[in-house]
């Protein structure tokens, strides 16, 4: 939990993207860069002012202070890696209750449909359902494991996917950190070191032997 209230406005506005050429588009890019700003230079207030205000509601400012100052480095670290380029613009929008489709802009003016209904499958009944998360389970196909998920869940899912992304390209930077016999290496993932990855040696190839935890030495 901790570790995504802090980026809340950061990944909202990552996701909607700017390319600085509408207007539009330059209020993105403007709110982005003072989100950064104010992230750089330790002022939370002025940070929580660009959330929006159901955000807000959600995420009340004493709370949002504390998850700033606990979170204090990987803020830092994630802010100086925001990148526009990488940016894009996303608009939802509601046909009727709980009916939306999703489109999504890489390039400026060039809409595509992300999500529409009829897109994904639509299990008529429990038992189908079951037989289809089976079958995408045995296929390996995420897409359509994730696509079978309720969207509450299915964020869930994907925000946790999104955290480790994180936490290993982190890693990734920390390399020189690493301890271990030749054979092992246990990297940080974060800003703690409460939480390591282990890689190993096998037939000499480094794979990823699984999460450690510092306290208790056992994987995760």
């Amino acid at each position: 939990m901790r570790a995504f209230y802090w980026m809340i406005c950061a990944v909202t506005l990552l996701t909607a993207g700017c390319w600085g050429r509408t207007q539009v588009e330059k209020g993105f890019s403007g709110a982005l860069d003072e989100y950064r700003e104010a992230v750089l230079s330790n002022q939370p207030r002025k940070a929580y002012r660009l959330l929006d205000s159901d955000t807000q509601q959600k995420l009340p400012y004493a709370q949002f202070e504390r998850e700033w100052k606990t979170n204090r480095r990987e803020m830092v670290h994630e802010a100086r890696r925001m990148k526009l380029k990488n940016a894009r613009m996303q608009a939802v929008i509601y046909l009727r209750k709980d009916v939306t489709a999703t489109m999504v802009a890489e390039k400026p003016g060039q809409w595509r449909v992300e999500d529409a209904p009829g897109l994904r499958p639509a299990p008529s009944d429990p038992a189908q359902l079951i037989r289809m998360l089976v079958s995408a389970l045995e296929r390996r196909d995420f897409a359509m494991y994730l696509s079978l998920l309720s969207p509450a869940y299915q964020k869930a899912v994907s925000d946790e996917i999104e955290q480790k992304i994180k936490q290993i390209e982190k890693a990734a930077e920390q390399m020189s950190t690493t301890s271990g016999s030749g054979e092992v290496a246990r990297i940080p993932l974060d800003a703690t070191g409460a939480v390591l990855l282990v890689l190993r040696k096998v037939n000499g190839a480094w794979r990823v032997d699984g999460w450690e935890s510092a306290r208790s030495g056992k994987g995760k």
